[in-house]
């Protein structure tokens, strides 16, 4: 499968579109990664840079992954691979091989690893990260919605990444 390269600028598509459809989240090397989906995040201008937010979870297997590696991908799939996505947010690579069960390849994409089945794959140098903190909450019903109950203490930690370069398949 063969990618071109495409400056972050030149990008002709609708980012909310790809964000609502789910991303896949990659890190580590072609050797030891890990994936999972992600469908929060946004996409534009950080420190005149272009950027990239993504949030993992404390329970997350792929956290390791982000906090020891400087750099991570963000793939865009067809929809067709809905259901290998799917699998890849509702199993732990910590229980296996996660593109073992699934019709997906990672490879590498420079310096990280991207999924090959992508449309598109963003190639992205951490910037900065923080664990999201109850205090820092101005509205008291979202942390409710999202941190209560069966998610108590597992808050999201946020990614700012910088895009370096994005691969649009051929």
């Amino acid at each position: 499968m063969a990618f071109i390269e495409v400056k972050p600028e030149k990008l002709n598509v609708n980012i909310f579109n790809m964000i609502k459809n789910w991303m896949v989240l990659t890190a580590g090397d072609p050797d030891d990664c890990n994936s999972m989906i992600v469908s929060w995040g946004g996409m534009g201008i950080m420190w005149g840079r272009p950027a990239a937010t993504v949030y993992v979870r404390n329970s997350r297997y792929t956290l390791d992954f982000m906090n020891k590696d400087e750099y991570f991908t963000l793939s865009i799939l067809p929809e067709t691979y809905k259901s290998e996505m799917g699998y890849l947010g509702s199993h732990s690579g910590r229980d296996g091989n996660k593109y073992a069960k699934t019709d997906l390849h990672p490879i590498s994409f420079g310096p990280a690893v991207g999924i090959q089945e992508a449309e598109y794959v963003f190639v992205m140098r951490k910037l900065y990260n923080a664990r999201m903190d109850r205090r820092d909450f101005k509205d008291d019903v979202i942390y409710e919605e999202w941190y209560s109950g069966k998610d108590e203490g597992n808050d999201h930690n946020l990614f700012i990444g910088e895009i370096l370069t994005v691969y649009k398949k051929k």
